[in-house]
């Protein structure tokens, strides 16, 4: 996945992929809009994500991560968007609140 350097949009919602979001996403550096949302994927967030910042949309909803909400989400100063709804096994929601609030206000 990281060989798609140039994407721009990825949509990949309410398809039922299973297993690990690869720490490779990172390098998708030009993307803007991110849906995973309605799968199965579980384990951590990738603190990768966070190199992301050309995002304005992240939505990685009901699935299964689990874990620390990673303090590199804090360089997607773009984002307009951001949903991690229904992971109940992510753990640190209000410690991210305070590292998330430095990302724009839309």
């Amino acid at each position: 996945i990281g060989a798609l350097d140039g994407l721009t949009y990825l949509y990949l919602a309410n398809n039922q992929i299973c297993g690990h979001l690869p720490s490779e996403i990172g390098r998708l550096t030009s993307l803007k809009n991110l849906w995973l949302n309605c799968n199965r994927l579980e384990g951590p967030l990738p603190a990768e994500l966070g190199a992301l910042t050309a995002l304005t949309h992240l939505s990685l909803s009901k699935n299964r991560f689990t874990g620390k909400i990673p303090s590199t989400l804090a360089n997607l100063t773009n984002l307009k968007h951001l949903d991690l709804n229904n992971n109940a096994r992510l753990f640190n929601k209000k410690e991210a609140q305070g590292y998330l609030t430095t990302l724009k206000s839309k």
